[in-house]
């Protein structure tokens, strides 16, 4: 009989992070049975569900839902009030049950329930996230192994259930440190990798000199409000294509609406992104903070060259490339002489440093590397 694991963390319908469950899950699942519990909420068009060798994915929304009909109640009143936008689950956590019924109490209820049944949990979070101490203690009592498989940039240390964790897993040795600093843990490297990278390793260089690209979510951290002003500024006669979605994509539109330079895409579903990376010169990162960034690897594996702020896990991933074109996302001056380095190679040159990037991620990022990576990590502690 496999044993059991389950991938715990506020996983949502899309992301950076929901793409790396699916990655796990398909990672494991020929060995294990892997099912996925979700703290945030979720619909079924969720990314995840369409993970080969997904299991059950439960979602603590729903489990609260169903523990009384009285919540389910108020879950519907609220959500027909709120003109249906998102499932009855979604409304679970509103304000009117949280104050008549003990919300904490009975998250950890049905949190626990579930718990029980695995033999390790890989919890799939920021350090930050809700209930990690309750999961890690329970887990702790009833001798469930407890790998935590951090994303974000660590940024604070001081919790105190990291004692509970059997094993770390950290995108790169920069973010590892900011935790090992003040925690002393067992940790193990383990990157991102393309979800889709048959697609991505099946394309050839693009050759259209001047069309730029930027895959992000479009929020303040991310720096592409920044990174529009100075393309605009410093390639004048570039296209640069803008996908992704956010809370600053309509203010972003309306102020570079009659830019024929800015195109934005909006969301756009995994299993396309490959048209833009195949149809653009090169890719850019304009984060302030990072734990990859997924675009990073999907660049690499497109062969795609790589204009990036030194962030996350991308000075890791271009170790020993050459050239490698880093700029500061706040020195204009920088970018402008990251862009002119770029600019400056030919058709060749650029189709020679993209298939040596995809040579780098095929060494190092391919599915198969980091698929073993975290078979590895489960088979040596269960």
């Amino acid at each position: 009989m496999k044993k059991k694991v389950l991938v715990f963390g506020p996983i949502a319908d899309y992301g950076g992070r929901e793409t790396e469950v699916a990655l796990i899950v398909e990672a494991l699942s020929p060995d294990y049975d892997v099912d996925v519990f979700t703290t945030s909420e979720i619909s079924r068009q969720a990314h995840i569900y369409g993970a080969k060798g997904i299991g059950h994915v439960y979602s603590l929304k729903a489990l609260i839902l169903g523990h009384s009909p009285i919540i389910w109640f108020f879950a519907f009143l609220s959500f027909v009030l709120n003109n249906r936008k998102k499932n009855v689950a979604a409304y679970s956590g509103s304000k009117i049950i949280k104050r008549f019924f003990d919300y904490p109490s009975v998250a950890k209820k049905s949190t626990e329930k579930h718990l029980v049944r695995y033999d390790l949990v890989l919890i799939c979070a920021q350090l930050s996230s809700t209930y990690l101490r309750e999961v890690c203690q329970f887990c702790k009592t009833n001798g469930i192994l407890v790998i935590f498989r951090t994303t974000g940039t660590i940024t604070s240390t001081d919790f105190n259930y990291l004692d509970l964790v059997d094993h770390f897993l950290h995108h790169s040795e920069q973010n590892a440190q900011r935790l090992y600093a003040s925690f002393a843990h067992k940790y193990t490297i383990v990157d991102q990798c393309a979800l889709h990278q048959e697609k991505l390793l099946s394309l050839e260089p693009s050759g259209r000199s001047g069309h730029f690209l930027t895959v992000a979510r479009l929020s303040p951290e991310k720096g592409v409000a920044e990174l529009i002003e100075m393309f605009l500024e410093h390639c004048k006669d570039g296209i640069l294509t803008v996908v992704g979605d956010g809370k600053l994509l309509p203010e972003m539109q309306n102020r570079y609406a009659h830019s024929n330079q800015i195109h934005f895409e909006g969301f756009v579903p995994y299993g396309q992104l490959h048209k833009f990376y195949g149809s653009n010169s090169a890719l850019f990162i304009s984060s302030y903070e990072e734990t990859g960034p997924m675009s990073g690897i999907e660049a690499m594996a497109a062969a795609l060259p790589v204009i990036s702020t030194r962030v996350g896990a991308m000075p890791d991933r271009m170790k020993n490339m050459n050239p490698v074109f880093w700029f500061d996302i706040q020195d204009a001056e920088s970018f402008k002489n990251a862009l002119d380095a770029f600019r400056s190679l030919d058709q060749i040159q650029s189709s020679a440093l993209g298939m040596s990037i995809r040579k780098q991620y095929l060494a190092h990022y391919s599915f198969e590397k980091i698929a073993a990576a975290y078979h590895k990590a489960v088979s040596e502690l269960i």
